[in-house]
């Protein structure tokens, strides 16, 4: 580029010598990973190590995504530092759901979104260092996702006791993450419109929920998709589904009396073969 009397127009080369420390912060969610399996006693079981299941297939169809809305290389780095920083969190928080699980009702919640944020925090503030308002602004998104996600499965495991199944949970899982995400935006929402103290026109005030239900409902649904992955857990692992069921305190259903009676017959006589019911047609 000609830049005429101003300067030359090619200037001396710069060489800046990088090391490998100055982006270590960056590694430090993962250390808490590391922490939270090696450390907790339950947790020295090879099965532990399927808790990597889910984040691979989520980091995995994350360029996808990324590919899909057309993220710019400038907001890239904020992207993929809030995701991490979410699914880093929710890994800890099934691998400290044993020792969560023994405690009850609104301390159990309050320990679970603690870990939740604390380790969401830690991730974005130090590679935010210097950053501080920065970091506390990207914190709101992981700390609100894991908040409408634990409150979600605490209700759906309500909504379920009694009649537990995996998709009658995923189900009210589903419903009730869309609606906490469009209630989140909707208070952030109603925050800014109160700091700005104007007066809404009937339009305007139209525009701003269906602006508040759409972004709600796409915001709740990216929480419910991440969040897929990590279900594979309770569902088709019994090292995970035991954790499960201890922290939202939900039963197992009961085996159906017919298959019942006939396990309780086969262990009384193991040799003795049940009949199979003809058909009366």
């Amino acid at each position: 580029m000609d830049i005429g009397d101003v300067g030359p127009r090619h200037g001396e080369a710069v060489n800046y010598e990088w090391k490998w420390y100055y982006s270590a912060s960056g590694f430090i969610i993962w250390l808490f990973l590391i922490l939270a399996i090696v450390l907790p006693k339950a947790n020295q079981n090879l099965c532990v190590l399927r808790i990597f299941i889910p984040i691979v297939i989520v980091l995995l169809l994350w360029p996808l995504f990324k590919w899909v809305v057309v993220v710019t290389s400038s907001e890239a780095k904020q992207w993929d530092l809030l995701l991490q920083s979410f699914v880093i969190s929710l890994a800890v928080l099934w691998l400290l759901a044993k020792q969560i699980g023994t405690f009850n009702g609104v301390i159990r919640f309050f320990l679970s979104i603690s870990v939740f944020a604390v380790v969401a925090g830690l991730g974005i503030i130090s590679n935010y260092l210097g950053f501080l308002r920065e970091a506390i602004i990207l914190l709101a998104f992981p700390v609100c996702s894991g908040l409408i996600l634990l409150l979600a499965m605490a209700a759906a495991g309500r909504l379920c006791k009694g009649q537990y199944l995996p998709k009658r949970f995923m189900l009210w899982l589903g419903l009730l993450t869309l609606f906490g995400g469009i209630l989140v935006v909707y208070v952030f929402l109603f925050i800014v419109i109160l700091t700005n103290s104007s007066v809404l026109s009937g339009s305007e005030l139209f525009k701003i929920i269906l602006y508040g239900t759409t972004v709600g409902s796409i915001f709740g649904l990216c929480i419910y998709v991440l969040n897929l992955p990590f279900m594979i857990l309770p569902f088709g692992d019994p090292f995970f589904r035991e954790r499960f069921h201890a922290c939202l305190r939900l039963k197992a259903m009961p085996e159906a009396p017919q298959q019942a009676d006939i396990g309780r017959i086969n262990e009384q006589n193991p040799g003795t073969e049940i009949p199979e019911k003809e058909d009366s047609t």
